[in-house]
Formats: structure tokens, sequence, C-alpha cells
């Protein structure tokens, strides 16, 4: 039969662990990248519908 505690108990073990290591070789310059792109996307998707209002309002003039 299966013990629920001890299969809980050890994913809850291997979990706290992954978060560990994963951290440990996350590096802090990591995030910055991250938002930098992040950034990077969202003011080229702003761009891009501002380039298409901009024709849509040429066309309607």
């Amino acid at each position: 039969m299966l013990d629920w505690n001890t299969i809980k108990n050890k994913s809850t073990e291997l979990l706290g662990e992954a978060g560990k290591k994963f951290r440990q070789y996350t590096p802090e310059s990591f995030s910055k990248e991250k938002k930098f792109v992040n950034s990077l996307v969202v003011s080229m998707a702003l761009m891009t519908m501002a380039d298409k209002k901009a024709e849509t309002q040429e066309i309607i003039m």
C-alpha cells in the first residue's frame, strides 16, 4: 500500500532542493536581461501599433 504522507514529504523535500539548486545557477543579471528583453518586446509592439494607426489615418485622410 502506498504511504501518502511519505510520498508527500519526499516530494516536498525534493522540490525544495530543486528550488535551491535552480536559484544557485540563476545569476542576478539573468532577471535584468529578462526585464530588458521584455521591455524591448513591449516597445516593438507599441511601435508596430503606432505604425499601423498612422497608416490607417493616412488612408482615411
